[in-house]
């Protein structure tokens, strides 16, 4: 079974829905379900994903350039809006992800990419654990429960903007766990876990790079990477995440 006949039996088990969406001439190969809003830019664009040297640069310009995150405006009276946020399955509508979050914004230096680290204690991804709420600052963060998220983010170098949308498949014994529950402080023992990226055991502070790199022209599988996490590494796999980039649009 290849890759993409698997990932199309997980998106059913998920989503329930396993027609692909009809793509234009000329857009790629890839495999949408109606989950991923192909109706709505910068899907279904899969142009640069089937063609090496545009996704060269695409790529260089994730490791390289400034990356705008598209959020969805916190809503107090919309009991979802954290589902909303994390982009659930279900919950997520691109349409409504219109604050262009940089990594200034939630305090962190352009220059470097971001960790896991980053992201939990800066960027809020910890809200996508299981009944977090707003009261649940500090105490309720942790790991996304199991499911399908979508996120849109733009990159941006040398007056080049690329806008692109990307699914992460969520699974493993932890998923939905506070990170309190799991014995673990966000600010410190995060970087303690230990990452493989595509199975190649990589440092903490190098994921979101080895992920980038990870992706290559391969017909109709999207770009993207497997990232597992371990307590360490003789010990099973509590967490993973099948990061894939479905649609890209040079804007």
């Amino acid at each position: 079974m290849e890759f993409k006949d698997i990932m199309a039996a997980i998106m059913l088990l998920l989503t329930g829905n396993d027609t692909p969406v009809t793509e234009p001439p000329g857009m790629g190969t890839l495999e949408l379900v109606a989950a991923d809003k192909s109706a709505v830019a910068p899907c279904p664009n899969q142009a640069i994903l089937s063609d090496a040297t545009e996704l060269a640069s695409f790529k260089n310009a994730l490791l390289n350039g400034t990356l705008l995150y598209l959020d969805e405006p916190w809503n107090g009276n919309d009991p979802d809006t954290y589902r909303n946020k994390c982009g659930l399955e279900g919950f997520w509508d691109p349409t409504t992800h219109v604050n262009e979050i940089s990594l200034q914004d939630i305090g962190l230096d352009p220059n470097n990419a971001p960790t896991i680290t980053d992201l939990v204690l800066f960027g809020n991804s910890g809200i996508c654990a299981a009944n977090f709420d707003n009261g649940s600052f500090g105490t309720g963060e942790g790991f996304p429960v199991a499911g399908t998220y979508r996120h849109e983010v733009k990159a941006a170098l040398a007056g080049q903007t690329w806008h692109f949308r990307f699914r992460a498949i969520v699974s493993g014994p932890v998923a939905g766990n506070t990170f309190a529950a799991e014995g673990l402080a966000p600010s410190t023992d995060l970087e303690t876990l230990v990452y493989a990226v595509d199975g190649i055991t990589t440092p903490h502070d190098g994921v979101f790079d080895a992920v980038v790199s990870a992706m290559t022209v391969s017909g109709a599988d999207a770009p993207g990477a497997t990232v597992e996490v371990r307590r360490s590494a003789n010990e099973p796999v509590i967490f993973t995440t099948i990061i894939e980039v479905i649609c890209v649009q040079e804007i």
